[in-house]
């Protein structure tokens, strides 16, 4: 007998609709029936992915205005800060023109997160480049000189910003928050750093500071398997299991 339900909104990449995973070992799938089965409480999940910060909240404000929404999973996400870090960038635009530029996010100039920046384009195109082993040692000197020139500085203001814009909807409309930290990046050194850093800098603003929910997800092993596929980047689904298990236990704190 089902005693409540919850309209769940998750925030987030390609994490919850991960495609070489079938839909119900996913995370949310998983979640969704341990809080049926063991909780008696009934989920509706929406999901909105979101890559670029900047048109991320008018796009949650957008739904929770529409429908009522009992709680948001937010996931924090490293993929869009590590593009913000980089310096040399090579991009198309929305018209299919080809860019190369600097990116001195300092001033401004934060190209990741222009409109006119074709990211799913750009995203195509890392990937391919992604399968040769210069690339990643470039990859990582790019990651450098961005760190150089304080890039990583101006991409976490700029998370942070929206974080506590999320925080003062939420509250505005009394709806619950559970914040997820970004996951390992196993694949290289500095991406891996970068997540560590972006972890204990979101922990500190949303418990200490913002008094919300927090969620940390670092780690590549479980028992000594591997909660990551074999590009170490995505997580398989032993991860998305323990994921799944974490929320859970979230969820079930705050119905108490």
């Amino acid at each position: 007998m089902i005693k409540s339900k919850i309209n769940l909104l998750i925030v987030g990449g390609c994490f919850p609709v991960q495609r070489n995973i079938p839909i119900e070992r996913l995370y949310h799938s998983i979640l969704k029936e341990k809080l049926e089965k063991e909780q008696s409480i009934l989920i509706e999940t929406n999901i909105l992915q979101y890559e670029k910060l900047n048109p991320t909240l008018k796009r949650i404000e957008e739904i929770v205005n529409q429908k009522k929404i009992d709680l948001i999973i937010f996931h924090i996400r490293i993929e869009q800060i590590l593009r913000m870090i980089k310096f040399y960038l090579r991009y198309h635009d929305t018209n299919e023109v080809y860019h190369k530029g600097l990116n001195f996010a300092i001033f401004g100039n934060c190209i990741p997160e222009r409109k006119e920046f074709n990211l799913q384009r750009t995203s195509e195109n890392n990937r391919q480049n992604k399968k040769k082993s210069s690339n990643r040692f470039l990859q990582n000197i790019n990651y450098i000189l961005g760190y150089l020139v304080f890039n990583q500085v101006i991409s976490f203001w700029s998370y942070k910003k929206l974080i506590k814009s999320i925080v003062k909807l939420c509250n505005s409309k009394s709806i619950e928050l559970i914040f997820t930290g970004p996951v390992s990046r196993p694949v290289s050194f500095i991406e891996n750093l970068t997540s560590m850093i972006l972890h204990f800098y979101m922990k500190k603003l949303i418990v200490n500071k913002l008094n919300k929910t927090y969620q940390n997800f670092l780690g590549t092993n479980e028992n000594l398997q591997s909660l990551f596929c074999d590009d170490n980047i995505r997580v398989n689904e032993i991860g998305h299991k323990k994921i799944a298990n974490m929320l859970f236990n979230q969820i079930k704190t705050l119905k108490k």
